[in-house]
């Protein structure tokens, strides 16, 4: 049952209500397809606040809405002719190429879970917390991917099981490179060709985090997804995206202040979305408005100590040279002299993101993230002016190139047969036994969370009666997620600050985060009362020497 209502919770955070609108949008299938995921995604948004202001958000009105909208669908939908091409061309190597990309990503990601610090501790947990119909406590940030996360807890009636949630993490880099693809195939220009090519490379640079579960893919993804709308002049849904993009992270205001600033056109539209936005600012931050910039940044931040401008600056460009991402940045400044448009993004966009970035959150480059898609829109246009400048037929050859193979064929939807197969897939997943899901969700935590080795190491301790909350501490915070330890460890083995008489403990689990606990280790390996029983990727686990 858990696995056949969080494939329907899917299909309703990510297609159900797009699917009610985009029906009498024009445009192409993968136009509708990127409309449809942008309008569930702000439909329930507002649906889950209203639910949860309104002390109504629990599964049986979810059911209730879920059923309404299939009903509509229902009868909304006709019969349409719908055409598939099998010629063997440039544009069709391209589809397969984009299209095997995302197979292959959806193969990788499925059966997974959430593993990184932010992911579990973070995002997750404020998911869960949707879930039971409250607010997170704590630190205050935008909630749009957990809100989403929390009608799949809430559908499938278990917030234990994050295989389905973290299998939808897939989603966005699946949306950047249909929007690449449908770019190349509505514009056939060079530029969207270059664009795929460098959120492939970008992708590749960052393989390691694109699926972990943070917001900034998201975000990436409908901070392009904006431009992609603006480049089509869809003017609402450009801002549409800008609004959920506010709701992912708050580095989202650079592209509000271009979107006010560059060409004087849409002001109705524009008014509204700063109203939106001011409204939203004010819901999120009001009981922090007095203080905002300077406790909920520069503290939360850490910046206000020591702060120096230099040194900031120094320290955020190494980190875009270690992680590769400064090429983006230094070819974009050629992007002065290509045109408006390309000085526009640079001026309004990148340069103010690029400082805010570097002075307030470059302690990690994923904060960084935001300004990507602007960067490789920019380097795409450098690079075509480029390759047009010294082989000025390239364009004429990337749209002429073709050799047709099949003839195409065309295929007769029926809302009725669509409705079939849908709900005998749907059906289908009513086979999968929910004991199956449970424990292979926990054996994939078990192993995921952390180190799988320091995690084995840390159980068999367990199971010899040597490890437990009264003699363990670690400033490892994801211990405390893995499923096989939580009976035996609590949140008062943390330490998060050098408070505790660190003496008084057999067993440290150390990762980094407070010196001081290494100091203690040290001193106790020197006198011989403890010693290392395990080093492994930066986890070192220290203990009684008659181990």
């Amino acid at each position: 049952m858990i696995f056949f209502l969080s494939t329907l919770a899917i299909f309703q955070c990510y297609i159900l209500p797009g699917l009610l609108i985009t029906n009498k949008l024009n445009g192409d299938l993968l136009f509708k397809i990127i409309s449809t995921v942008i309008i569930s995604l702000l439909f329930n948004f507002f649906l889950v606040t209203f639910l949860l202001a309104l002390k109504l958000y629990s599964k049986e009105v979810l059911y209730i809405i879920f059923l309404f909208q299939i009903l509509i669908l229902f009868f909304l939908y006709k019969s349409e002719n719908f055409k598939i091409n099998f010629n063997l061309n440039l544009f069709f190597l391209i589809k397969v190429f984009v299209f095997s990309l995302i197979i292959f990503a959806f193969y990788k990601n499925t059966g997974n879970v959430f593993y990184s610090w932010d992911a579990v501790v973070s995002y997750n947990e404020w998911a869960i917390k949707f879930s039971t119909g409250e607010y997170p406590g704590g630190m205050v940030r935008p909630y749009l991917i957990p809100k989403i996360w929390s009608m799949i807890y809430l559908f499938s009636d278990n917030s234990n099981i994050t295989l389905f949630t973290k299998f939808t993490t897939i989603l966005f880099p699946s949306l950047i490179l249909l929007m690449s693809l449908d770019e190349i195939l509505f514009y056939k220009k060079i530029r969207d060709l270059i664009k795929l090519f460098l959120f492939c490379t970008f992708f590749f640079l960052k393989k390691n985090f694109i699926l972990t579960g943070y917001v900034d893919i998201p975000l990436v993804a409908l901070i392009y997804c904006f431009f992609y709308f603006y480049r089509r002049q869809a003017t609402n849904l450009s801002a549409f995206t800008l609004f959920i993009s506010f709701t992912i992270k708050m580095s989202a205001i650079f592209l509000l202040i271009y979107f006010l600033i560059y060409k004087n056109k849409y002001l109705i539209i524009k008014l509204l979305i700063s109203l939106a936005f001011i409204l939203y600012f004010i819901f999120l931050y009001y009981s922090k408005l007095n203080n905002f910039f300077i406790a909920d940044i520069f503290n939360e931040m850490g910046q206000n100590n020591n702060f120096n401008l230099f040194s900031q600056l120094q320290h955020s460009t190494k980190l875009l040279f270690n992680s590769n991402l400064i090429f983006f940045l230094i070819f974009s400044i050629f992007g002065f002299f290509i045109n408006n448009f390309t000085r526009s993004i640079l001026i309004i966009y990148i340069i103010p993101g690029w400082l805010y970035w570097s002075l307030l959150l470059s302690y990690d480059d994923r904060n960084f993230l935001f300004l990507i898609p602007g960067l490789i829109i920019i380097n795409s246009i450098v690079v075509e002016k480029l390759i047009l400048k010294f082989f000025p037929m390239t364009e004429d050859y990337f749209c002429n190139f073709e050799k047709k193979i099949f003839i195409s064929k065309i295929f007769k939807k029926n809302s009725k047969t669509i409705f079939l197969i849908l709900s005998l897939i749907a059906c289908s997943t009513l086979a999968v036994n929910d004991r199956y899901i449970i424990k292979y969700d926990k054996v994939k935590k078990n192993s995921m969370i952390g180190n799988n080795l320091m995690n084995l190491k840390l159980i068999e301790l367990v199971e010899n009666n040597r490890l437990n909350r009264d003699n363990f501490i670690t400033d490892f915070q994801l211990i405390f997620y893995v499923p096989a330890l939580k009976k035996y460890i609590n949140w008062g083995n943390f330490l998060h600050k050098d408070l505790k008489n660190l003496y008084g403990f057999d067993y440290y689990l150390i990762y980094g985060h407070s010196p001081k606990i290494r100091e203690v280790v040290k001193e106790k390996i020197n006198n011989k009362k403890t010693e290392i029983i395990l080093d492994i990727n930066g986890f070192i686990l220290a203990g009684p020497n008659y181990l």
